[in-house]
């Protein structure tokens, strides 16, 4: 259960840009849940708008929780997939201030003009800037 909540939007050229569906959108867009985990890090994906293939727009809530007692901070970040099978792997988001399932939710839009075909989760643990343990989710 996270119990520290607090939104974030970034912006990129690609567009992960901060942003919110009508209620009548909410309702038609096609909508799921992923869930995550690797060693001290507990993520996942809520996410609606999305449709295999013309997805173009997709609002996705991206929650987070440290699961270790071991000093490491743990990341998550969207992944996606064209037709091709090439990924786009998006911003990492970092939480550095939990343990025992505190944690954080960033609520994003995500666009990319190319469309995505899937779209999953990826959520680590570091140490500074390396990479301790990863899992990917689709």
């Amino acid at each position: 259960m996270r119990k520290h909540m607090m939104p974030l939007g970034i912006s990129l050229a690609i567009a992960l840009t901060l942003g919110a569906s009508s209620g009548a959108e909410a309702a038609t867009a096609p909508s799921g849940f992923i869930k995550c985990s690797t060693t001290g890090a507990s993520g996942d994906l809520d996410y609606s708008g999305f449709s295999v293939g013309t997805t173009r727009t997709v609002d996705i809530a991206l929650g987070l929780s440290d699961t270790g007692r071991d000093g490491h901070h743990v990341r998550i970040r969207l992944v996606t997939e064209y037709y091709s099978g090439d990924k786009h792997y998006w911003p990492w988001h970092a939480f550095y201030d939990g343990v025992d399932g505190i944690g954080n939710t960033w609520y994003t839009t995500a666009t990319d003009s190319n469309g995505m075909y899937e779209i999953g989760v990826q959520v680590a643990t570091y140490e500074g800037s390396t990479m301790l343990y990863s899992k990917t989710c689709w």
